[in-house]
């Protein structure tokens, strides 16, 4: 495989990604695209077929990119199914280094102040992070931090709806206008 550079308009979204893109993560993926570039490859299929990077695609093509870097993978459908899989699921299963995640936090002070730092990560967007769970990191409760401890940017309050369906398809329709729409949707059947 070599790196390659592609006009952004022969590339599709894979129809069958397993992984979906709700708004939070979108905002991220754009700040970190404003923030440092394209720095990493989309992994494609020779006919255009995004395996690895179809939010990064979707919020380069809303940034207006026409040239992106592509990877191309040349295994058959199956293997290109497991590698899109496995590029996901990768990130998931890695533990945080707290005590350097702390470091990292303690490090961005901006003269000698760490709240100014904080402030600057925290307003970027990048880490999705709010300003208390930076300053917590910061701080001795680092032993305390998890993949959980994650917060909405506005504070600790989530809002939800529950509607109910007379049958499935009304349900998945939903479902797929409301994850079109960017929110952060999941199943229930009771």
């Amino acid at each position: 495989m070599k790196l390659e550079v592609w006009d952004i308009s022969k590339l599709k979204e894979d129809p069958l990604n397993a992984r979906k893109h709700g708004k939070r993560n979108k905002d991220s993926i754009r700040s970190s695209l404003k923030r440092f570039g394209q720095v990493e490859p989309l992994v494609v299929k020779a006919d255009g077929t995004v395996i690895g990077g179809n939010g990064r695609l979707n919020e380069l093509r809303a940034m207006g990119e026409k040239k992106v870097s592509v990877t191309v993978f040349d295994g058959n459908e199956k293997e290109a199914r497991a590698l899109g899989v496995a590029l996901n699921r990768t990130a998931e299963l890695a533990e945080w280094d707290t005590s350097g995640l702390s470091d990292f936090v303690a490090s961005i002070s901006i003269d000698g102040d760490i709240t100014k730092g904080i402030d600057k990560v925290a307003d970027m967007g990048i880490l999705q992070y709010s300003h208390t769970k930076l300053s917590k990191i910061a701080g001795s409760n680092v032993e305390n931090f998890s993949d959980g401890d994650v917060e909405p940017q506005m504070g600790d309050m989530r809002y939800a709806v529950i509607v109910s369906f007379d049958n499935e398809m009304e349900q998945a329709d939903l479902l797929k206008e409301m994850t079109d729409r960017g929110h952060d949707c999941k199943l229930m059947m009771s």
